[in-house]
């Protein structure tokens, strides 16, 4: 049977200086549990750093590019999170439909970019309030 993952997605809120006051007061909280589901926090890239490696929960992305590389402002490759050990990125989210006009066929490349790169993909599929 899968094991449940609960993910956390930061969106554009706290700084990397929040993010570490936050894994050393998660991880206290966590130090004598036994976890029956997988943890993933998807903060803001530059946290990412901060967060990986704590051995209890996994780190994620919050987009991943389509594209391996190139002149793409402001993206980031699929090569570039798995360099942070990155193991999940949420992909496909509402506000990234919505707001940036994201199409499901961009949303399918994205997908199979990190599948390609071992990153779990997260998918998300609907989240319209109707």
């Amino acid at each position: 049977m899968a094991r449940t993952i609960i993910a956390g997605n930061w969106k554009m809120n706290k700084t990397t200086s929040d993010a570490e006051k936050f894994k050393k007061e998660f991880l206290a909280l966590l130090k004598n549990e036994r976890l029956t589901c997988d943890v993933v926090i998807c903060p803001p890239y530059t946290s990412i750093s901060s967060l990986k490696g704590n051995g209890v929960f996994a780190v994620g992305a919050q987009n991943i590019s389509a594209e391996t590389s190139g002149a793409h402002t402001g993206e980031i490759s699929a090569d570039m999170l798995k360099d942070l050990n990155v193991e999940y990125s949420i992909i496909g989210h509402s506000e990234r439909r919505t707001i940036y006009g994201e199409p499901d066929e961009l949303i399918s490349r994205k997908v199979k970019r990190a599948l390609d790169a071992g990153i779990t993909p997260i998918l998300c599929v609907g989240e319209d309030l109707e």
